[in-house]
């Protein structure tokens, strides 16, 4: 009798945990970071470059984070329309990276970016999921210019 029940027990709880679903609660979605080309110019100044640059994340910090990265790349590989940077400073993204790949890195995704970037700032935020940002940054353009050349990423102005 012992057996029965003992074997009826265990059929009972496998057939429940069997029809049980999984429950995820406050599941959230990784992004990665690409290049989506919106970026727009507002205003340069003696040598500062104003942009606007739209980008998503998980969060709010991820995707101003990307954001920023999106202007950065749009200003080194594709230009600025509308701005004195029209034209991109690394005019071959594919040798460039080949040739310079770790300072490239270093300076796009460690964050070494930032010595350069003057200001950055939230414009507007769409919460959702991904939440998309629209963030108002400001690069010294001749610093990074400086630090491509230091680098060998690009030549000296003329030469």
């Amino acid at each position: 009798m012992k057996v029965l029940t003992l074997y009826f027990s265990i059929v009972f709880i496998l057939f429940f945990s069997s029809c049980a679903k999984k429950i995820t609660v406050n599941q959230q979605q990784s992004v990665d970071y690409y290049r989506n080309g919106k970026v727009n110019y507002i205003s340069s100044n003696k040598g500062l470059l104003t942009l606007s640059s739209e980008n998503v994340g998980e969060n709010i910090n991820k995707a101003a984070h990307f954001a920023e990265i999106n202007a950065l790349e749009n200003i080194l590989f594709k230009g600025i329309q509308g701005s004195s940077q029209e034209d991109p400073i690394i005019s071959d993204e594919i040798s460039a990276f080949r040739e310079n790949n770790l300072a490239l890195k270093s300076l796009i995704f460690e964050n070494e970016y930032k010595l350069y970037l003057t200001e950055s700032l939230v414009l507007e935020t769409y919460k959702g999921n991904p939440m998309t940002v629209v963030q108002k940054v400001t690069f010294d353009i001749p610093a990074l210019r400086k630090y491509l050349e230091k680098n060998n990423i690009i030549r000296k102005f003329g030469l």
